[in-house]
């Protein structure tokens, strides 16, 4: 119920002396040069190293949240500076690292994977055969993340090559089956191995599932794609394996 006049004059007494107080401490610590040896030790040390070397710290004229803008930004440093260091060049060096890294453990994964086949159906149209359902089921898989809105990150990002081990183990069971020559006339997906192929792959998928439900983001995005993946590489193995074995043997 108070009035402007009221509020007025509570505002005197409770703040009328503050100017004249903030002068006289203006007026007892007048200005001065301040020098390095007037700063505090841990902070001098932030920027000044023992040899007399000073940190030099760099801003970005521009947004570094926009794509590929942390990248072209440590990249025109080190174009000045290469031995830069700071938070953004750790940033963009961990990312290719982690991105080499992948595409190194693909590579891998490919080569290991179709050795073994070798080993295995001692074919190389049988090896093919066998790798082709995990081609499409990565590919897919990528794109689906990309419409799903789960992009990779430093977590997820080894789901390609898990999803490639899971995958091939279904292709191996199918083209064993077609091989063995016990299916006669017998279509492959009406046999108790793709219907085991199946159901293995659901439980599995199931699993992960459930790790899909954890507040901890980079665990739930991980659990989200290799759900995902699982599905797709079962449905490649149970739709485009049996079409090119029906195929290639007809």
């Amino acid at each position: 119920e108070a009035g402007p006049p009221d509020l007025d004059a509570l505002e005197e007494d409770l703040l009328g002396e503050l100017p004249s107080l903030l002068q006289d401490v203006i007026d007892a610590l007048p200005a001065r040069t301040v020098t390095l040896d007037d700063l505090p030790d841990d902070l001098r040390r932030r920027y000044l190293a023992p040899d007399g070397r000073a940190r030099v710290e760099v801003f970005a004229a521009f947004h570094l949240t926009e794509p590929g803008a942390l990248e072209r930004f440590s990249d025109l440093i080190h174009s000045v500076r290469p031995d830069a260091g700071g938070a953004a060049a750790g940033t963009v060096a961990l990312g290719r690292a982690i991105v080499g890294s992948l595409r190194q453990a693909l590579a891998t994964a490919v080569v290991v994977i179709a050795i073994l086949l070798m080993l295995l159906w001692r074919s190389l149209k049988y090896t093919l055969i066998t790798l082709t359902p995990l081609l499409v089921g990565a590919v897919v898989t990528a794109a689906v993340s990309v419409f799903a809105d789960i992009p990779f990150n430093f977590a997820n990002i080894i789901v390609l090559p898990l999803l490639l081990g899971i995958g091939v183990d279904s292709g191996i069971h199918l083209v064993h089956r077609h091989r063995s020559g016990q299916l006669g006339e017998q279509n492959l997906l009406r046999t108790s191995t793709s219907s085991a192929v199946l159901f293995s792959a659901l439980t599995t998928a199931g699993t992960f599932a459930t790790l899909a439900m954890s507040h901890h983001l980079g665990i739930s995005s991980l659990a989200q794609l290799l759900t995902i993946g699982i599905g797709i590489m079962v449905a490649a193995n149970m739709i485009v394996l049996p079409a090119i074995l029906t195929l290639v043997d007809s």
